[in-house]
């Protein structure tokens, strides 16, 4: 599926939750692990819910990959190569004869 996904679900017989969390990349849901690779267990829904959620915005909030390579360094190298311009660097309006933007008018031309 193509969502993003924190739960929490009772493990044995409910008095304890193991909190979940699927991305984008995985196919199903995988447990939080803590020490050791084990799922962590918590002894309330809630706090297994807010723990799935800050891994969710923290997997969010993380520098973005394109093809296995961090997008920032791309951007960084290319603007290294363009320092000097500004992005928003307009050309200089030419002045004309009687400075006020504009060459005057010489009449009909025949």
């Amino acid at each position: 599926m193509n969502q993003y996904e924190a739960f929490a679900k009772a493990s044995g017989c409910g008095t304890r939750w193991n909190a979940y969390l699927r991305t984008l990349r995985d196919g199903g849901a995988k447990p939080i692990r803590g020490i050791g690779g084990k799922p962590k267990v918590f002894d309330d829904e809630l706090s297994a819910v807010k723990e799935a959620m800050e891994h969710l915005l923290r997997y969010i909030n993380i520098q973005l990959v394109r093809d296995g390579e961090i997008i920032d360094v791309k951007t960084a190298v290319a603007n290294a190569h363009f320092k000097n311009l500004s992005p928003t660097s307009r050309r200089k309006k030419k002045r004309g004869k009687n400075g006020k933007g504009s060459f005057k008018s010489q009449g009909p031309t025949s």
